[in-house]
């Protein structure tokens, strides 16, 4: 016959229980710090964002714009008008130059001819060299003129600036601003809209000065995108600042501190689905943290 064990008290049990959980959230604790320790750091915090670049269309000179031709979010091509300034006053100021230089060349054309008439008779002995030599020195003082005034110079500038009156997109990307309106005057360097180039995606971090020493060129770094859970996306340090310098008050984490770091620009692998001006975090070792996370959570692609 087996000899039963007595049940225990409920005290002797509760304190023997509140001993287990104390050693499993010690447990828990280390496991945690060691973690933080091995695969977060201070690297851990760093933040990033994907660089954007703009295309900003502006004109040369001041001007009434005539009309906008896009929107926002419409895709441009490089070479494609996107606006036109009113250059009206240029054509009329060409068509002035035109004019001169139409009178200036027919006038020419018809000292010419009646210079080779008058040779004609000359030949025959039917005029005399005193009219001929008139001629040629009325010839010689319209091409002088023309010379001098450089008409077809001045026109070719024109024509240059009424081109540059058409607004055109120097590279391929989305528009993302529009800052005029048709029948606003703008003035010469004032964007009149903006577009985002398209282009592979490139990541601009801070680096804290405490870590200034361990990060170099070529280095494989991991980025989480803050809006999408799960995802991890390697890259790659292709650029750092030499030098330790303040960061500016837009990215300084701490504002009311003066915060030392370096700049480094990190390359995604090819493929990434990265937007511009997106905010990711930064991490020089694989978290594990979010591997697990990317596998609980199936609908995010873990790349």
């Amino acid at each position: 016959m087996k000899k039963t064990t007595p049940p225990k008290h409920p005290r002797i049990f509760l304190s023997q229980m509140k001993v287990r959980i104390s050693f499993f959230v010690w447990l828990l604790a280390a496991m945690v710090g060691i973690a933080v320790y091995f695969h977060g750091g201070q690297f851990g915090g760093m933040t990033g964002s994907v660089l954007t670049t703009y295309d900003n269309a502006a004109p040369l000179e001041a001007g009434r714009l005539q009309e906008i031709y896009v929107r926002v979010g419409h895709p441009v091509i490089q070479g494609t008008a996107v606006a036109q300034m009113d250059s009206s006053l240029l054509d009329a100021e060409k068509a002035v130059f035109e004019a001169k230089a139409q009178a200036l060349a027919g006038e020419l054309a018809a000292v010419a001819d009646e210079t080779k008439r008058l040779e004609a008779l000359i030949a025959r002995q039917l005029a005399g060299e005193q009219d001929l030599f008139a001629l040629r020195i009325k010839q010689k003082s319209l091409e002088s003129e023309i010379t001098a005034s450089e008409i077809e110079k001045q026109i070719q500038l024109l024509e240059m600036r009424i081109e540059n009156c058409t607004l055109r997109a120097q590279a391929d990307g989305i528009v993302s601003r529009i800052y005029h309106s048709p029948g606003d005057v703008v003035q010469i360097g004032d964007p009149v809209l903006a577009s985002v180039i398209k282009q592979p995606p490139t990541v601009v971090g801070f680096l804290s000065e405490y870590n200034a020493r361990d990060v170099s060129i070529g280095m494989e770094t991991y980025l989480t995108p803050i809006s999408r859970r799960g995802v991890i996306i390697r890259a790659n340090v292709v650029s750092l600042t030499p030098e330790v310098f303040a960061l500016p008050g837009r990215v300084n984490p701490l504002p009311s501190q003066s915060y030392r770091g370096r700049r480094v620009i990190l390359e995604p692998e090819a493929g990434s689905t990265l937007l511009p001006g997106e905010e990711v975090q930064i991490h020089f070792r694989r978290p594990w943290t979010f591997s697990l996370l990317g596998s609980l959570f199936k609908d995010e692609a873990v790349q």
